[in-house]
């Protein structure tokens, strides 16, 4: 799912119908993981230049959730204010950006999580639909895209940059 400049591989695997996380180094050395607790997935999606892995994980009541698995192994385990927290990637300062549903809603909204656990909602002029930031720099900038629903059930999707 991602590779940093020191060429650190993140990804997942599928094991007996379980989806678990691993880092591989640079050196060759894999290691497996799970979010800790009572989950039934853990899914990868990026990896910064410290080795920082951002992903979700389902629990058991198939519940998303976001995560950050530091360099060390710890989690830091978070939800943007709503329910559904999908993250996307993480910058070089922690900084995380992704997805998830206000309660009621079946749109999403985009977030951007400071490295100090302080969470921003991301919906780009003219979204009437799902927002999802895609990745985010070390300066801060973030990309995604967005829905503009032009008729019943047809959608026409937008890319946006969104400054710090």
């Amino acid at each position: 799912m991602g590779i940093n400049d020191k060429g650190a591989i993140a990804g997942e695997y599928d094991h007996a119908g379980v989806t678990h996380g691993f880092v591989r180094a640079p050196g060759g050395k894999t290691t497996s993981f799970d979010v800790p607790g009572d989950n039934i997935a853990t899914f990868v999606q990026s990896i910064n230049s410290k080795g920082a892995i951002a992903g979700d994980y389902l629990d058991s009541s198939r519940v998303v959730h976001g995560y950050i698995r530091a360099a060390d192994g710890t989690f830091t385990l978070f939800d943007a204010p709503g329910s559904g927290t999908s993250s996307a990637a993480i910058n070089s300062k922690g900084v995380v950006v992704g997805a998830y549903f206000e309660n009621g809603q079946h749109r999403s909204l985009g977030f951007v999580r400071k490295a100090n656990g302080v969470f921003g909602k991301i919906r780009p002029p003219g979204a009437t639909s799902g927002t999802d930031p895609t990745s985010v720099n070390a300066s801060g900038l973030i990309a995604g895209y967005f829905l503009v629903r032009v008729s019943k059930n047809v959608y026409e999707p937008y890319g946006f940059i969104r400054t710090p």
